[in-house]
């Protein structure tokens, strides 16, 4: 499903790893500061 989102954004195949990459790389920091706010409660 990401890669066929992906392609309809106009990302070319040679820059579809570097893209996943950096969408699930800022998820992973978004998710870190969520962790950080559940444990300063």
């Amino acid at each position: 499903m990401a890669i066929r989102i992906l392609k309809s954004r106009g990302c070319h195949e040679d820059d579809m790893l570097t893209e996943i990459t950096r969408v699930f790389y800022v998820d992973l920091d978004l998710y870190q500061e969520v962790l950080e706010q559940v444990r300063s409660v």
